[in-house]
């Protein structure tokens, strides 16, 4: 099973940086709620296009963190946007956000490490 927050990977990804990784952490910590709110309009207005490239930009920032779950989550729901235009799995869009939300809690409370 996938971990939410990966604190061994977000090390090992810093380049071994324990602080780099917490900043990379804070950073996405930071940024998710914006990035959560973009994904939303873009599902609620089933704009496959534009949900794929927010999906897409949320991967990339996935793949420095060391959040293995919702870096799966995300990159499916990238997938998911491109090939199934316009009906878009709810309930994969719905695990999403829910694992994003998983994310932010994680990262306030810092019970990763």
């Amino acid at each position: 099973m996938l971990k939410t927050v990966d604190w061994k990977l977000s090390v090992q990804l810093a380049n071994n940086n324990a602080d780099t990784a917490q900043e990379l952490l804070d950073m996405m910590r930071d940024e998710l709620p914006q990035a959560k709110q973009l994904l939303i309009a873009s599902f609620q207005a089933q704009d496959a296009k534009r949900l794929a490239s927010e999906a897409h930009k949320l991967h990339g920032g996935c793949c420095y963190c060391g959040l293995p779950k919702l870096k799966e989550l995300i990159r499916s729901l990238e997938i998911a946007a491109k090939e199934q235009p316009p009906i878009l799995d709810s309930e994969l869009f719905d695990m999403t956000m829910a694992e994003i939300d998983q994310v932010i809690e994680s990262l306030n409370r810092r019970d990763y490490r």
